[in-house]
Order: structure tokens, then C-alpha cells, then sequence
């Protein structure tokens, strides 16, 4: 008894361990997106998904954003946010970025995480539509 009940305290010190780390990393990535520098797109253009995630909450009172990070045919990485778009991308699709207005009032919602929130500064905006 005394074994599993140290095995149990073990146990959720280590969830608690790597969830408060979790937490960190959440928060680390969204004070990078402060530094997002928000571009107009010139022209649609083609890639291929590498990450995905849709808006976090329905459109209505305030915008929702989904976030793709994608590889164009000449290779840079773009992240595009999209608006009130809940589509789910699986890694590889490939896709046409059809250039939307950059808001004037900038963004005042939350933004999924992605990976190179403290990397990758450009962002653009536009709707994402899959090649068939």
C-alpha cells in the first residue's frame, strides 16, 4: 500500500510538473505574437500546409482567427490567419491563399499557437481554399 501510494504522489507531482511547464511554453508563445508584424498579401499564391489550427471560439461579437503555416512553391514559410475560418488542414494539403485586407484596427482576439510564433514575424491574412 505504502508503494502505490508513493507511486500515486509521484504520479501527479510529474502531471503537475509538465503541465505548469505547458503553461509556461503557452505563455511565451503568445507574448511573441505582440511582436507579429501584419502584411497585405500582393497576389493569391499555392503551398502546402505544415500546421493548422482552426479559430479558437465561433465569430460573432469579436473576430476569430484560424492560423496556417505554409510553405510556398519557392520554399519561405507564411503564416496566414484567416478569418472565422474553423476548417481543420491536415499537414501536406495543398492550398490556394487567396490575399485578404489587413485590419485597420489590427487584432483584438486571441490567435491559436503555432510553433514559430517567436520565430516567424510576417504575418499575412486571407482565406484559405484546398486545391481538389
Amino acid at each position: 500500500m505504502c508503494k502505490l501510494t508513493l507511486f500515486a504522489i509521484l504520479f501527479m507531482l510529474s502531471l503537475s510538473h509538465a503541465w505548469g511547464q505547458s503553461v509556461k511554453q503557452r505563455v511565451r508563445l503568445q507574448s511573441c505574437q505582440k511582436e507579429w508584424q501584419y502584411k497585405a498579401l500582393g497576389r493569391p499564391f499555392k503551398g502546402t500546409i505544415m500546421f493548422s489550427e482552426p479559430a479558437e471560439f465561433l465569430c460573432g461579437l469579436l473576430p476569430a482567427y484560424s492560423v496556417a503555416l505554409i510553405k510556398s512553391v519557392n520554399g519561405d514559410t507564411i503564416r496566414v490567419l484567416a478569418l472565422c475560418d474553423f476548417a481543420v488542414y491536415r499537414k501536406g494539403t495543398i492550398v490556394t491563399i487567396i490575399p485578404q485586407e489587413v485590419p485597420a484596427d489590427g487584432i483584438n482576439s486571441p490567435v491559436p499557437i503555432d510553433w514559430l510564433s517567436c520565430r516567424l514575424k510576417a504575418t499575412y491574412f486571407g482565406s484559405i481554399q484546398k486545391i481538389k
